[in-house]
């Protein structure tokens, strides 16, 4: 008997939680996956939803405890490498220089794909911006458009960046899709923090912001989400009207929204204790639909679409 995809991917991941139940409560194992305490390091910009996803776990098993910290994913991935922590959760997956590393030094280090998430580009609400394309966004990170009335917005001052500290995952991320091999403007705003990032953007007409889809919903009122359009995605071939679309999970299942990037749980060493328990329900049902209430896309479980 052929078995659907769908119902196999259910299968093989029931089994694999049930081989963590099995050896967490057979003799001599080094813990429980439900009971016991870890410390986790997450990409700051992450730090909402995993702060979700800890809460659920915790509810649904009261002995055990995760402990939050947060970090850029370089920092992350150096405790990995330390052994400081088992389990770290980071919005992109080891570079190549960190993967000669651990190759030099026998390190193993396994990679789950959980969900994927996207960059949400904020205004001031001020500059009356419904929208912008990613050439404009490109233009403004390398100083090619000097503010954001020349890109359709109201503030004719220089425009500033706003991310969630210099280090960020989110500053590496945008250096990637904006200014490849290139410098940023130095108009950099010191934030440290995403909730820093959104407080400067909502006090500067003059700023424009880059956030982590579930921050947007501390967003103030005062601060807007734009949509992203990029002129080289159609949508069907023959189709030539620039479409620009929110960061909706939908637009983010069909890839139509630009700025999309996947979320990783990174692990090392871990044996039947809380951090697999944890990793497990990350991967799990219960985990799933916690991204998904988040406004993510889950990664290893069915997608329903909604409006």
């Amino acid at each position: 008997m052929r078995i659907a995809p769908r119902i196999y991917n259910t299968l093989v991941l029931c089994l694999a939680v049930a081989s963590i139940w099995w050896n967490g409560c057979s003799p001599g194992s080094e813990g429980s996956p439900t009971s016991g305490r870890a410390p986790i390091y997450v990409s700051e910009d992450l730090y909402p939803v995993m702060e979700a996803e800890v809460q659920a776990f915790q509810k649904q098993y009261e002995s055990a405890s995760i402990d939050i910290l947060t970090a850029s994913p370089r920092e992350a991935i150096a405790h990995l490498v330390n052994d400081s922590v088992k389990l770290v959760v980071v919005s992109r997956p080891p570079t190549a220089e960190e993967w000669a590393v651990m190759a030099k030094n026998s390190i193993s280090i396994d990679s789950v794909l959980v969900a994927y998430d996207g960059v949400a580009v904020i205004a001031n609400a001020a500059n009356r911006m419904p929208s912008i394309t990613v050439e404009l966004l490109s233009a403004l990170a390398s100083g090619k458009k000097p503010s954001l009335r020349s890109v359709g917005g109201t503030a004719a001052d220089g425009v500033i960046l706003a991310f969630g500290g210099r280090n960020s995952d989110m500053r590496e991320e945008l250096a990637r899709r904006l200014v490849p091999g290139q410098e940023y403007i130095e108009a950099v705003a010191p934030c440290t923090t995403t909730a820093h990032a959104i407080v400067f953007v909502a006090d500067n007409p003059a700023a424009i912001g880059f956030i982590g889809l579930s921050w947007t919903k501390q967003l103030p009122t005062s601060v807007t989400v734009l949509n992203v359009g990029d002129p080289a995605f159609k949508r069907l071939p023959y189709y030539d009207t620039l479409e620009y679309f929110p960061p909706h999970p939908a637009h983010l299942y069909r890839n139509y929204y630009p700025l999309r990037r996947s979320i990783y749980v990174l692990s090392r060493g871990i044996h039947v204790n809380v951090d697999k328990g944890f990793l497990a329900f990350l991967a799990g049902r219960e985990g799933q639909s916690v991204f998904n209430t988040n406004g993510l896309v889950p990664a290893t479980m069915p997608v329903r679409l909604v409006p």
